[in-house]
């Protein structure tokens, strides 16, 4: 049997660590959605460096390769043959948000 004393240290304990465990899954999935958007913005950038490649237009080709809550503000820049994707950061609750993803694309030689 517990003694009151130790009953009283586990639950200071739980107060503590609870909002410091939701913290840590908090930044966790702020993290892997970061670096979900990074490689959809780079898979984007290939494709626009493929349709720059081939003559046809670069943004409609790099919108449809983003998910649609990237292609509504993402940011297209051509620079000296290759194709700059700029997408805009995903806020993770009221946790903020990470680096916009940005990624460069080259057509093949």
């Amino acid at each position: 049997m517990r003694c009151r004393a130790q009953r009283g240290q586990a639950a200071i304990e739980t107060v503590i660590l609870g909002p410091l465990l939701v913290l840590a899954l908090g930044s966790g999935l702020g993290v892997a959605l970061a670096a979900a958007d990074w490689v959809s913005a780079q898979g984007a950038a290939r494709t626009g460096a493929r349709a720059a490649e081939l003559s046809l237009p670069v943004a409609p080709a790099v919108r449809a390769a983003l998910p649609p809550a990237l292609a509504a503000g993402v940011r297209i820049a051509r620079d000296d043959g290759s194709v700059v994707v700029a997408a805009p950061p995903r806020r993770v609750g009221r946790l903020g948000s990470f680096a916009p993803p940005v990624a460069r694309g080259r057509p093949a030689r």
